[in-house]
């Protein structure tokens, strides 16, 4: 747990590589609380982040064995793997596909019960990761309650 902006986009890209590479071939989904927060992250921050490293640069948007790839805006493959940039504010986006992991960013923007729906989407994983961050607001609210 941390305060503020210390570092928090640099290990959520790591973090996600990490489990991309760990559990080569799996899904992974990445929620954030509004609409157009997916598409700006995917394109600006996550896309540019790979791009900069030789070795990870390589698998995006590639798969190994077939050309069924993708590096738009919400879905990019990085080898067989597949991550998802979606946001907590519609249902298709928390119901679906079934992820090996999951990431949520700005949790204190988020409504829980849209949290507790897109959980779901890991519930049939043996050792899923879910991962959340977010600034912090108050004692025993939203990040600080799920840090607990």
């Amino acid at each position: 747990m941390w305060g503020a902006q210390t570092g928090k986009t640099l290990w959520e890209m790591t973090t996600l590589i990490r489990a991309g590479v760990k559990y080569w071939g799996k899904a992974f989904g990445f929620f954030f609380p509004g609409y157009d927060l997916p598409d700006k992250y995917s394109t600006h921050r996550f896309k540019p982040f790979v791009e900069s490293h030789p070795e990870f640069k390589k698998w995006l948007g590639k798969r190994e064995l077939d050309d069924k790839s993708d590096n738009s805006k919400r879905v990019r493959t990085f080898g067989p793997s597949r991550f998802e940039f979606l946001s907590t504010k519609g249902l298709l986006a928390t119901e679906g596909t079934p992820f090996k992991g999951i990431m949520f960013d700005e949790v204190r923007r988020m409504i829980p019960s849209d949290i507790q729906r897109a959980e779901k989407r890991i519930s049939h994983q043996i050792e899923p990761f879910n991962h959340k961050v977010s600034t912090p607001r108050y004692p025993d609210s939203d990040i600080h309650r799920y840090f607990k």
